[in-house]
């Protein structure tokens, strides 16, 4: 569709002046958002700019605090995601919400069913998911197994149930994450198919490739407000850049501007570190199925952060250094000793410790008190005879939880202790002296926790460092917690390490240029050494 027609087509999506406060934060402050008909609307932003809570209002997932939305011209107030189903909006999450166990007709009809004199019309269902896969070019069959399918055809089976349900806005929530550049080119022709049937595209990503090639319109948001919304074709990639970085500039001691680090592909990465320090972890040539070949270091000591976008491959990566996945080539090596992992448990028994990025999923024993929760890992070493000792415990517990700065009661149950709190139980379980850690690896050490539990945090693990010569490494995607904790910065895209930063140049605006290229990632050097 041409400038023009979008320009005169109707607005489909209008959000006008949207409030959502969380007791005393602020989620979003007044923001507006508008999308019409026949085009797509790249909504980009930090982390925690407030993307996700707007998506949740739009889909009616979460109740607004003020403000005014409007479907196809009519004022609406969704009680929950159904009204917003049927008001003709579609959400397709980077984490889909298929049911694995269920056929691919099953899912695209999935509380929708069609029945016949009492009976399921599963050849009539079967049928229609057919025509709808043609219509967006999935390879799959009705009657696949979803579990077994790729994440390609199971996006793909996502956007045949938006039709069905005949959406004429659909929301798309980092739909590449987990996706080739082939496959995400496809996705990208088969959205432009949707443009053109007139539907109304909002697309969340962090590859501004992807905002170069797709959108029509743009709109930023930083800290829950709009810095910007317009056109697409009046920006540059210099001009994305600033405007999700927040323009904040160089980093106070930096001696030229960070902006000018460019990466190499004519030599491998660097193996170079800041000091002599004996190395505590060495990863040669890993590969998995997200991810590789990677190399990189860690000494004793250190605290090295790497840097990626969500879907980037760079979780795949630490669990795979952890044990909890398994590698299909190269090498870790802990303290100059072959230590490729086949479980977590064998992991930390050689003292590697994980802490995941899904605490409420891969961690928390709910149900249980904080204490359980800190010391269910260690138990087994401090019971004499058998039997658990109580005073060992109650000592171990005393000074991870001094070592952790958590003052919450040991018999709280975890469930009720704020996310940075749980956080702490987290880390102080893999960190603490009772657990012997060598190497800590934390994926999002701070994901959900407020800005006070952040400082005790990273106060925490500097301790760790400095005091045990623990050697951590740790991913985010958030450039502040690079510069707060990191010694230095290894940029990782699309499954490879792209560049290594030291610390003084790790700006905003150049974490995210090097990490949402898009581009197909070339080995990397040390940045400084980059002319």
């Amino acid at each position: 569709m041409s400038t023009t027609a979008i320009d005169s087509a109707p607005v489909r999506l209008d959000v006008r002046g949207a409030v959502k406060r969380y007791g005393d934060f602020t989620a979003l402050a007044g923001v507006d958002l508008s999308v019409r008909g026949g085009s797509v609307h790249a909504l980009l932003g930090h982390n925690g700019a407030g993307k996700s809570t707007l998506i949740g209002l739009v889909s009616g997932a979460t109740a607004p605090t003020a403000g005014t939305l409007i479907v196809d011209g009519i004022e609406r107030n969704f009680s929950g995601p159904r009204d917003a189903t049927a008001a003709g909006i579609s959400v397709i999450h980077q984490h889909l919400s298929l049911v694995d166990s269920l056929t691919v007709s099953d899912n695209v009809f999935l509380g929708d069913e069609r029945t016949g004199a009492g009976f399921l019309r599963r050849r009539w269902q079967a049928e229609e998911t057919r025509k709808l896969l043609d219509q967006i070019g999935a390879t799959c069959s009705p009657h696949d197994n979803v579990g077994s399918l790729p994440t390609a055809q199971r996006q793909l089976i996502e956007i045949a149930k938006a039709l069905r349900a005949d959406s004429g806005i659909l929301i798309l929530d980092e739909p590449t994450a987990s996706l080739s550049d082939v496959e995400s080119r496809r996705l990208g022709g088969l959205i432009a198919q949707l443009r053109s049937r007139g539907l109304a595209i909002v697309y969340v990503t962090h590859l501004l490739q992807e905002v170069e090639r797709l959108a029509d319109d743009v709109t930023v948001l930083e800290d829950g407000r709009v810095a910007h919304s317009g056109p697409a074709s009046e920006l540059d990639r210099a001009d994305l850049v600033r405007l999700i970085s927040g323009d904040k500039g160089t980093v106070s001691g930096a001696n030229r501007s960070a902006d000018a680090v460019t990466v190499s592909s004519a030599s491998p990465l660097s193996t170079g570190h800041a000091d002599a320090r004996q190395d505590a972890l060495v990863v040669t040539a890993l590969r998995g199925p997200d991810f590789g070949p990677v190399d990189l270091r860690v000494a004793r000591g250190e605290i090295v952060g790497l840097f990626g976008m969500l879907g980037s491959g760079r979780s795949e990566l630490l669990e795979t250094i952890a044990g909890a996945r398994r590698a299909t080539a190269g090498t870790v090596t802990l303290d100059d000793t072959n230590a490729v992992f086949r479980s977590p448990y064998a992991a930390t028994r050689r003292g590697v410790s994980f802490v995941s990025g899904e605490r409420a999923r891969d961690g928390l024993l709910h149900g249980l008190s904080l204490a359980e929760n800190l010391l269910v890992g260690c138990m087994g070493r401090l019971a004499k005879h058998g039997f658990r000792k109580s005073s060992a415990e109650l000592s171990t517990l005393k000074e991870a939880k001094r070592q952790f700065d958590l003052t919450a009661p040991d018999n709280v149950l975890i469930g009720s202790l704020s996310g940075g709190n749980q956080q702490k139980v987290m880390l102080a379980r893999a960190g603490s002296a009772s657990a012997r850690p060598r190497v800590l690896v934390l994926d999002g050490p701070s994901q959900g926790v407020d800005v006070g539990s952040r400082a005790d945090i990273y106060q925490s693990l500097k301790r760790l460092a400095s005091d045990h010569g623990t050697a951590i490494l740790f991913s985010s995607s958030d450039p502040e917690e690079m510069r707060d904790l990191a010694d230095r910065v290894l940029v990782f895209q699309r499954g490879a390490i792209i560049a290594e930063l030291p610390i003084e140049l790790a700006t905003d605006s150049t974490l995210i240029r090097l990490a949402s290229h898009g581009a197909d990632p070339a080995p990397a050097r040390l940045a400084k050494d980059v002319a």
